[in-house]
């Protein structure tokens, strides 16, 4: 099974932002019974159904997923996961590289704590 985490930057749940939302998974998103979770506190009430919009960071990039449709078959104090019953489409926004940025000396050199 195929596992697609991501740390967004926005949701949005049927056209409506979801506060605090720290991780969105994606399980076997492109097999026959895709499904996901949101760990949030502010989840969508199990049994809503709507489509799901994100930014999100992974594998070193910054995604825009949407998600048609989907519905939430169960929601707990952690979050909630969801059945996709729609099509998902993922655009890459952006990459970030690595070791662009300016060197930083290690603490013990900075400090001289050898």
């Amino acid at each position: 099974m195929a596992l697609e985490a991501y740390v967004p930057s926005h949701i949005e749940f049927d056209t409506r932002p979801v506060e605090e939302v720290f991780v969105v998974t994606l399980y076997d998103a492109d097999g026959p019974q895709p499904r996901g979770s949101m760990t949030t506190p502010h989840a969508p009430m199990q049994g809503s159904r709507g489509a799901l919009t994100f930014v999100g960071r992974r594998d070193g990039k910054e995604w825009q997923v949407e998600v048609e449709d989907v519905s939430v078959t169960n929601r707990t104090a952690l979050g909630c996961e969801y059945a996709i019953e729609g099509a998902i489409r993922r655009t890459v926004l952006r990459e970030f590289g690595a070791g662009t940025g300016p060197h930083v000396k290690g603490l013990e050199e900075r400090f001289d704590i050898r």
